[in-house]
């Protein structure tokens, strides 16, 4: 499965939770309104103008807490579905480890950090759960030169692991660095979910 249908289906399966979280906020909304009738009640004895005032005063306040509730769960819900798409695409990592289409995904993350850095000789540093071995170096090596033109030399790092799942290709000099670890990437596709997320519950508003 690649990385782009796992976070659609992190999202797919989020929408299910969207239906009782607009509830939830239709429900404080009535409450909310709700609580006009008893102040204007209290203001009745005051004249026709200051009622006036006072009911819009206390409408736009209310609406200001609505929005404000609606903001509330639309960031949660943000929260949740990130903190399930790290869950999932961890999951879905570890179980590729041991699988032969993990070779490619490796060589290709190791490429696209060859490709950042651009030094002729790199270091590839791992995860303590993940080998580098010289084939996936090699088809590293042809990756690039499939996109750059350019030859490269890489040396792994067996002296030195990442504390997340993942690579990491180093300059010769150390001073370069460019991360491909499961953390890093979903950190990446985060403003994507987030955008889906937004506009989602952006067209539900507008329906009702």
């Amino acid at each position: 499965m690649s990385e782009n249908k796992i976070i659609k289906k992190i999202i797919d399966d989020a929408e299910n939770e969207r239906e009782r979280l607009l509830s939830e906020a239709s429900e404080r909304a009535s409450i909310i309104r709700g609580g006009i009738k008893t102040q204007i009640s209290q203001i009745t004895s005051e004249t026709d103008l200051k009622i006036s005032e006072k009911i819009k005063l206390i409408e736009k306040q209310t609406e200001s807490v609505i929005v404000s509730e609606r903001r509330k769960i639309k960031l949660s819900k943000r929260e949740k579905v990130y903190l399930k798409s790290i869950k999932d695409v961890k999951k879905h990592f570890t179980e590729t480890i041991n699988k032969p289409e993990f070779e490619n995904i490796l060589s290709a993350w190791i490429a696209e950090g060859c490709i950042s850095v651009n030094f002729q000789e790199m270091y590839v540093r791992s995860s303590s759960n993940i080998q580098i071995s010289d084939q996936i170096l090699k088809k590293s090596v042809e990756i690039v030169k499939e996109y750059t033109g350019k030859d490269i030399i890489l040396t792994p790092d067996r002296d030195n692991y990442l504390f997340e799942n993942g690579i990491s290709v180093l300059s010769s000099d150390m001073r370069v660095s460019y991360t491909n670890t499961v953390e890093s990437r979903i950190r990446r596709f985060k403003d994507d979910i987030n955008r889906i997320i937004s506009s989602d519950l952006e067209k539900e508003r507008l329906q009702k």
